[in-house]
């Protein structure tokens, strides 16, 4: 029997909880180096895999639940638990009264460190400059994976016209980085880049062309069917999944740096 006044102790206390909280399985593996390792390994030869009919399937589909997460993460992520919906960190769920009562999932998470001269941050064009990226393993958490109170889902089933409030939030993600939609080029205001719609399109199609033009906006011209599709299908719309390309790393890396721009500058009411 544990002795009382020892569990008592905080060293003890915060022992047994971390013996005993839900952790990823790439905890098993003991030194944080090859458990990193292990992980970069399993990146870069499921990366090297989408060439495959069903692994380019595979992707599209966590690309569109998972929008937020890199090209590295999707693939930890379906790699782990592939039937994953909705996935948020333990102090995320703390947040929303529910509590991880399952292993969760292991993902890398960027440290940034910037340049520094006599103790000050270079900055140029301001921007503070990067000197090095080095990435961390994480732990998240699926709902699926967590207990406590219940969250209604936001839609129920994907529909073939655009849920409620989808086409404004693209207009809102188009003015985020710069462009004005309208319905001519000369009714945008004077020095705005403009997407243009077409009067006589239905709202579908005015979602997909929003959605298609918004990804090359972002810097994803290679790779905005792929953002359209994940875009719209994030937010419950059903959307045919774009075809294979030939070489699929640059689509996959271009889509998610453009989805990543826009999420981080507008939020989607239709999607977590």
């Amino acid at each position: 029997m544990t002795d009382v006044t020892e569990m008592a102790t905080p060293a003890a206390v915060r022992a047994h909880a971390l013996a005993t909280r839900p952790r990823h399985s790439f905890n098993d593996i003991p030194e944080r180096r090859d458990r990193l390792d292990t992980m970069l390994r399993l990146v870069h030869a499921r990366l090297a895999e989408l060439g495959s009919a069903d692994a380019w399937g595979q992707y599209v589909s966590g690309l569109a639940r998972f929008p937020q997460l890199s090209p590295a993460n999707v693939l930890l992520v379906l790699e782990q638990h592939p039937d994953a919906t909705w996935l948020s960190t333990h102090r995320g769920w703390g947040s929303l009264e529910r509590t991880p009562i399952e292993r969760g999932i292991a993902v890398l998470i960027p440290t940034i460190r910037h340049r520094r001269v006599d103790g000050r941050t270079v900055w140029d064009g301001g921007r503070p400059v990067v000197d090095e990226v080095r990435h961390r393993p994480a732990t998240v958490f699926d709902y699926s994976s967590t207990a406590g109170a219940h969250i209604p889902p936001l839609w129920d089933e994907p529909t073939r016209d655009p849920q409620d409030g989808f086409v404004d939030d693209l207009r809102a993600a188009a003015a985020a980085v710069g462009y004005a939609v309208e319905a001519r080029r000369d009714e945008a205001p004077a020095g705005r880049r403009v997407i243009a719609l077409i009067h006589g399109h239905s709202e579908r199609q005015r979602a997909l062309k929003l959605a298609h033009e918004l990804g090359e906006a972002a810097g994803a011209r290679d790779g905005a069917a792929l953002f359209a599709y994940a875009l719209c299908t994030a937010n419950g719309m059903d959307v045919t999944a774009p075809a294979q390309p030939a070489d699929p790393v640059p689509i996959v890396t271009a889509a998610s740096s453009a989805l990543r721009r826009i999420l981080q500058r507008t939020g989607f009411r239709n999607m977590r």
